[in-house]
């Protein structure tokens, strides 16, 4: 009987229930034993236990599990209202940063990735240090008639090294310029 690989409990056998923290509870004993107990809060995050075949050996049933761990985050932010997403991040794209990167490299993949509208007026597009590592920053503000818009921006970080964007930041909003109360 081969079970379903989902991350819902309704979707697991009860054999599959009744070892999984069983699984979690041999992880937690060994690390409280290796004197790191604080690492067991955050084992169910970076670790995935995915079961197999159930086995039925006599009166018993045997539960093997495959253990994947996460390698990097991806994280992003949606609007609640629009659907549209406002930001995402890779942290796997921004390890071992540098500076070997020209510029309009740079430039050119932070707009293939944050596709910036047409009125958007670039404002950075340099190295900067963030968290001690060397990150290239494309930056462009929301301009409508030359007026900058308030805290509407776009921004995307590049890896220096490998060229690859690993991040992009927006909130940006259209503008009614028609006269009204306010």
């Amino acid at each position: 009987m081969n079970q379903k690989k989902t991350d819902s409990n309704d979707d697991k056998s009860p054999e599959v229930r009744a070892a999984e923290p069983v699984v979690w509870s041999v992880y937690r004993k060994d690390l409280e034993a290796r004197g790191n107990a604080e690492q067991t809060l955050y084992l169910q995050h970076l670790l995935k236990t995915v079961p197999k075949e159930v086995q039925t050996k006599g009166d018993y049933k045997h539960v093997p599990f495959d253990v994947y761990q996460r390698l990097s985050d991806y994280s992003a932010r949606y609007n609640a209202q629009t659907g549209e997403q406002m930001s995402w991040m890779f942290h796997a794209l921004m390890k071992e940063p540098g500076r070997r990167m020209d510029p309009q490299a740079g430039i050119a993949a932070a707009e293939a990735a944050a596709e910036p509208p047409q009125d958007a007026v670039q404002e950075i597009a340099e190295y900067q240090e963030q968290g001690g590592d060397p990150v290239f920053v494309v930056r462009w503000a929301h301009h409508v008639n030359g007026v900058p818009v308030e805290r509407d921006f776009i921004q995307a970080l590049v890896n220096g090294r490998t060229e690859k964007v690993f991040a992009v930041h927006r909130k940006w909003h259209d503008i009614d310029e028609k006269p009204k109360v306010r």
